[in-house]
């Protein structure tokens, strides 16, 4: 699991997008190629979340709900091609930053 100095606030949550692979069979991906597939990937980790994401309504109110089936940090998610904000921490690593609800699906994990 990947650490980030950087703690989402609200409805957002940080991914680590899946990598790509640096070569298809014996063709090379030259680095700008792979630098723009990096960006669309639409699957990745959860690294962090805000204390709000995935919920609905006000903390400690009759309106509140945590939805029951919600990611938590460590998952796989399926998002939004272009959604969110993409950045890198100091040492080169990729990251998204989502709203909530640019999160379309979990990852079932093989058991």
């Amino acid at each position: 699991m990947t650490s980030v100095k950087i703690r989402p606030i609200g409805y957002r949550l940080i991914v680590k997008p899946e990598t790509v692979e640096e070569k298809v069979g014996s063709i090379y991906i030259p680095d700008e190629a792979k630098d723009q597939k990096q960006w669309k990937q639409s699957k990745g980790e959860v690294v962090a979340m805000g204390e709000l994401a995935f919920t609905t309504g006000t903390p400690g109110k009759e309106d509140y709900i945590a939805f029951p089936n919600r990611p938590k940090v460590g998952d796989v998610v399926m998002f939004r091609e272009y959604a969110g904000y993409a950045w890198k921490d100091e040492d080169g690593t990729r990251f998204a930053t989502l709203n909530d609800d640019d999160v379309m699906g979990v990852e079932i994990a093989d058991e």
